[in-house]
């Protein structure tokens, strides 16, 4: 008799579906099992199920454990300290330090040799201030986005990118350049754990998201990120942070394909970047009404477009999207924000354009 265990994890398989977070989605392989014997076997199982033991749910004392995240982007992980005088002291360490990795961040690192190896962080003096904080901010730019209809254009071609690895989940934002063929950020598909990208078949792209339906979805076929973007220097190669998705079949109910702008926007165009953020994951948020401040350029020359729309995690890899004639086309690829000001990163596309000229999508493309 198949024990539960291994009956869960071989849905996937028998029964030809997907699963991303709580919902499963139908695959594009054909069933193993039928479904009437499936439900047959679950309920066998249940029936001699002799019962389950549940963990007693405790309180959390590490209330920013999963929101906060070093300068390099390293999530930090919750620890605390004693001292006779003053009781318990909690702080946060980020996981490149506890895995002695390099990229770890100055910020909580002492320089003196001689001091203590991280810096403590008194979450009862700050984490409520810096709480309250992250709270306003999630709130003025959920007030800075609307909810948009992923029925029609220009968002009908564009979708959720997913990739899992095990516990590990990245969500994120892509757009159809051709009926195969998805444009997304680099950093998407970027496994942190693994120090590598993710493998083709744990990538996908859900078109229409709602309320846990969906339209339709794709598991993807190749992965090509940009050879020049470089993981472990982001900042430095920002200009680069693009990829290209093969999906394995077209997306039956999207749009019709983006097309690429034939041109670099000029400061004060009119643009917009909507996408699937962190705050409403199952809902497509844009900002409508936003424009590009100015071009910039990362450490190795490659151009970056600034603009001030509303973006969060979850954005990353939306099209900044801008008005030609009665459509719309794709001027950059929302990869980032400064934390020093209110102003979104989005890559240039000429590394891009000149990608798909070379793989013969050039004149599809662009339009």
């Amino acid at each position: 008799m198949l024990e539960s265990g291994f009956s869960y994890k071989a849905r996937a398989r028998s029964l030809s579906e997907i699963a991303a977070t709580t919902t499963w989605y139908p695959g594009q392989h054909a069933p193993i099992i039928e479904r009437p014997l499936w439900e047959k076997v679950q309920s066998q199982l249940k029936a001699h199920r002799t019962g389950e033991e549940r963990a007693p749910v405790t309180r959390s004392d590490s209330p920013l454990g999963g929101l906060l995240f070093d300068e390099s982007g390293n999530a930090m992980t919750p620890s605390f300290t004693k001292k006779r005088s003053a009781g318990r002291y909690r702080y946060y360490v980020s996981q490149a330090l506890l895995q002695h990795r390099s990229k770890a961040s100055s910020a909580i690192t002492s320089r003196d040799p001689l001091e203590p190896r991280y810096r403590l962080w008194d979450v009862r003096k700050f984490g409520l201030a810096f709480f309250l904080g992250l709270c306003l901010a999630l709130s003025v730019s959920a007030q800075e986005r609307a909810r948009v209809d992923s029925n029609a254009p220009p968002w009908t071609s564009v979708g959720k990118v997913q990739a899992v690895a095990g516990s590990l989940r990245i969500t994120c934002t892509g757009a159809l350049i051709a009926p195969r063929l998805l444009l997304s950020a680099a950093h998407c598909l970027y496994n942190v754990r693994t120090q590598r990208y993710f493998m083709p078949s744990s990538a996908h792209f859900v078109a229409g998201p709602e309320s846990g339906r969906f339209a339709a979805a794709a598991i993807a076929e190749r992965l090509d990120p940009s050879p020049d973007y470089v993981p472990a220097q982001p900042e430095s190669t920002r200009g680069s942070d693009w990829a290209l998705i093969a999906l394995a079949a077209p997306v039956a109910s999207a749009g019709p394909p983006l097309p690429l702008a034939d041109r670099r926007p000029v400061p004060n165009t009119e643009v917009t970047v909507g996408g699937y953020a962190q705050d409403n994951p199952n809902v497509l948020t844009a900002d409508p009404q936003c424009h590009v401040n100015g071009i910039a350029s990362d450490g190795r020359g490659r151009p970056l477009l600034l603009h001030d729309c509303a973006s969060m995690h979850g954005i990353s890899g939306a099209p900044l999207l801008v008005r030609k004639g009665a459509g719309w086309a794709i001027v950059g690829i929302n990869v980032a924000r400064s934390r020093s000001a209110n102003i979104g990163i989005a890559a240039g596309l000429e590394d891009v354009a000149r990608t798909l000229d070379e793989a013969g999508f050039g004149r599809r493309a662009r339009q």
